[in-house]
Formats: structure tokens, sequence, C-alpha cells
């Protein structure tokens, strides 16, 4: 987590400034969620091509990618589409805020109230209950690890919720940021800076 990154790049587009989150298809290509506009956008930001999918579902923001399919958190429940915006399936979780994948079996879900993960292949939900914490947004690493801000700082803790702590205080890169999504898989750091802008760093 110490690691450095360099600025890469960014997207200039409209955003929902409070619910639009991301998630990364790889290294060149994110979703993006625009509740306010119903909609999903597919971003190539190096080729600046964006797809758009709509999705009349009421949509917390939430969102995954996982097997080639994105995860789509809506009011009552989690939408199941590709990314020809074919709906697949879904499964009932109320209150959903933030996804993140862990791995290729596993995702969690942060609500209002508590950490869950949500097993994919039985899709069957699993609570955090000794977690103490309720962060906007987090990430895992290969081992299951979450990371996620709370005060300015990068916290750690272990896959079930337990052995929390500091590992990064605050610092340049996320002063002042309204929302910070990380990816450590694919090397990727994505800061959103405000409803129209997100900027895109690489870890070096």
């Amino acid at each position: 987590m110490n690691a450095q990154y360099e600025w890469l790049n960014e997207l200039k587009m409209e955003l929902d400034e409070y619910k639009s989150q991301i998630a990364v298809i790889d290294d060149n290509i994110v979703a993006i969620t625009v509740p306010c506009k119903s909609r999903i956008d597919i971003v190539n930001f190096m080729t600046n091509v964006i797809t758009t999918i709509k999705c009349t579902a009421n949509m917390t923001g939430a969102i995954a990618f996982i097997h080639s399919n994105l995860y789509i958190a809506c009011v009552g429940h989690i939408l199941t589409m590709n990314l020809q915006g074919e709906c697949l399936g879904s499964v009932s979780l109320p209150d959903i805020r933030f996804l993140h994948p862990v791995g290729q079996n596993k995702m969690y879900c942060v609500s209002f109230y508590k950490i869950s993960y949500l097993d994919i292949p039985q899709m069957g939900q699993h609570q955090l209950s000794e977690f103490p914490f309720h962060p906007v947004c987090l990430t895992s690493d290969d081992c299951g690890n979450i990371y996620f801000i709370l005060n300015g700082a990068v916290w750690k803790a272990a896959h079930d919720g337990t052995d929390y702590k500091v590992v990064l205080t605050q610092d340049q890169i996320l002063k002042s940021k309204k929302r910070i999504f990380f990816d450590i898989s694919n090397n990727l750091l994505l800061v959103q800076t405000s409803n129209t802008l997100i900027k895109i760093y690489r870890k070096v």
C-alpha cells in the first residue's frame, strides 16, 4: 500500500456526484454508474470511446465486475448483467452502497450498517458481524484482506473483518477528494474529484 502512483489519464463526463461508482473491467476499460440518468457507461479511457447501457432499475450506484458480468446494486436487489446490457438474474439484497469483487467467487457488499460478502456460485450472503466500521468504499488484495478509507487514512483488516489497523495516513493523493476507488490487481487507482471528473493513476 506504500506504492507510488503516476497520473495516467482522466475522464471528463457527467456523473452523479454522490452515487456514481466505478468497476474496473481491464487495464483500459471501466464501467461507471450514473444513477441520476439511469445508465451505465462502459468507458475505454485510452481511446475515449463510451458505450452506454440503459438500466431502468432504481440503481444505488454500486457496481462490480466478475466473470465477464456486471453486478449492479439496485433498491432491494443486486442485478446481474452482461456487457451488452442483457439482464441475467438478480438476488435480493437491500441497501447496498458499495460492491467489490474478491477473486472470482466472492463479492464484498457494503450497506449503511454492515459489511457482508456474497458467495457468487451459491448467491449466499455472509455477515462480517465483528467489523466495527462503516466505510463508504473498500477494496481487497489477493489474500482477501480488506482495505478501506476512514477519517482520511487507509486501513487494513483481515478477510473476516478482524485485526484492523492503519496502513497509510492521509497524504497528497487522498486529500480533498470526493471518492476513491482502488483496483490492486490491475494496478489502477481511480479518484473522483468532482461530479464531472475522474482521475486515473497507475502504480509504478
